[in-house]
């Protein structure tokens, strides 16, 4: 029997995991762990570690004749395709939507509440007008820096070590919380559990990017010192 299409055809690495450090480590994006969640919570018994152990002496039977290939298929067929249209529901028995998290931060440009939402570029903030019409749509995004690239201005050189051991919790589910960079006076903290949670907290200071040295010059509309910023496709903005 021919080998399964490898994984990175249907979802490309680039989307699900990053490389970090100087002794590269595979990590899981945020949107990467999201697919993983919603695929364990519909589809358990596929991601399962014994899945595939099973499949293969399954197969090993219809190579050596003990079993028919197509009373296999339609075995598997009819227990995916029943997994497959729950998922497809709306209600609380299918897959869950991918839904933004509303906070309290108004947007700079219409006012309205932003929202805190996961694409495959990573965790950005985008006004909650997007969806309206045309005429009264906004579409301004906050692009967000990792708050583990962060720290205060007056930190010293164990505050790195600090700030892993401190990391906050969320207060509705006692979850790790991720960081992230607004600008250089807010970091917002976001429920690790984040779509399913929306718990998430604005922390008010002075921050700067860690260990940066870059270009800094001065912003055109409110005189703030701006920095170069990585972001996930490799280039950088300020």
């Amino acid at each position: 029997m021919g080998d399964r299409p490898p994984m990175p055809r249907l979802f490309p690495p680039s989307r699900i995991v990053a490389t970090s450090g100087s002794k590269p480590a595979v990590l899981c994006r945020e949107d990467g762990g999201i697919v993983t969640e919603r695929l364990q919570d519909s589809f358990s018994d596929l991601l399962d570690y014994g899945f595939t152990a099973t499949m293969e002496e399954r197969l090993d039977e219809v190579a050596q004749g003990a079993l028919s290939w197509t009373d296999l298929l339609n075995e598997f067929y009819t227990d995916f395709s029943g997994k497959l249209a729950q998922a497809a529901n709306d209600g609380p028995d299918g897959m869950q939507p991918n839904d933004p998290t509303p906070t309290g931060i108004p947007c700079d440009d219409c006012g309205r509440p932003m929202q805190i939402r996961t694409a495959s570029t990573g965790v950005f903030m985008g006004c909650s007008g997007y969806n309206l019409p045309p005429k009264e749509r906004c579409k301004n995004t906050v692009n967000l820096i990792s708050g583990d690239e962060a720290i205060s201005v007056d930190a010293d050189d164990e505050a790195e070590s600090r700030l892993l051991l401190s990391k906050r919790r969320c207060g509705k589910c006692h979850t790790a919380m991720d960081s992230y960079l607004i600008d250089e006076g807010r970091k917002l903290h976001v429920c690790g559990n984040n779509p399913d949670c929306d718990g998430y907290e604005v922390e008010q200071g002075q921050f700067r990017i860690k260990g940066y040295d870059g270009p800094v010059i001065e912003c055109d509309k409110c005189g703030a010192d701006m920095q170069l910023r990585p972001v996930a496709s490799a280039n950088t903005w300020l």
